[in-house]
């Protein structure tokens, strides 16, 4: 009689220990997908930055364009109506002025764009990371499992 009462008792420990484990694989399963979700969401945030990168460089280069149109035409202006004849120096300064203005555009772009690229590469290393979480929770549950199976069927098999 005593002895199935410790039979009796090394099943219910088992059971219990076996719960535990569940517990415990399902928390640490959890936990991991909670990680690769937020990962996600900041790849998900990176690939709008970087969507918003882009479109602010393109305003902000057309500006710099309209502005150097409108200072090259107020300059125009105000040589034509002071009755200078433009030649030489006075044109190659305004060429070389729209050139400069030009360059600033051009730059603004480059720049939106490298901030834009330098965004999709923290969205791509924040998505693949958000994986390696994942895969890493289930290799743990699984591991984990394993290793409470095993304990369940030391502490019962002595029964």
């Amino acid at each position: 009689m005593a002895e199935d009462s410790s039979s009796a008792g090394k099943i219910i420990s088992g059971g219990l220990y076996a719960a535990g484990g569940f517990l415990s694989g399902q928390g640490s399963m959890q936990q991991g997908f909670s990680s690769a979700a937020s990962l996600n969401e900041q790849a998900n945030n990176a690939g709008i930055n970087a969507g918003t990168a882009l479109q602010n460089a393109a305003i902000n280069e057309r500006i710099a364009r309209r502005e150097g149109k409108r200072f090259r035409g107020e300059v125009q202006t105000a040589v034509g109506a002071s009755g200078v004849q433009i030649e030489g120096s006075i044109v190659d300064a305004m060429i070389d002025g729209a050139v400069e203005l030009e360059r600033n555009a051009m730059n603004i772009r480059r720049q939106g764009e490298q901030e834009a690229r330098n965004l999709r590469s923290q969205e791509r290393a924040a998505r693949t990371e958000a994986g390696d979480v994942q895969r890493a929770a289930a290799a743990n549950t699984v591991a984990g499992g394993i290793g409470t199976v095993a304990s369940v069927a030391a502490i019962v098999g002595g029964a």
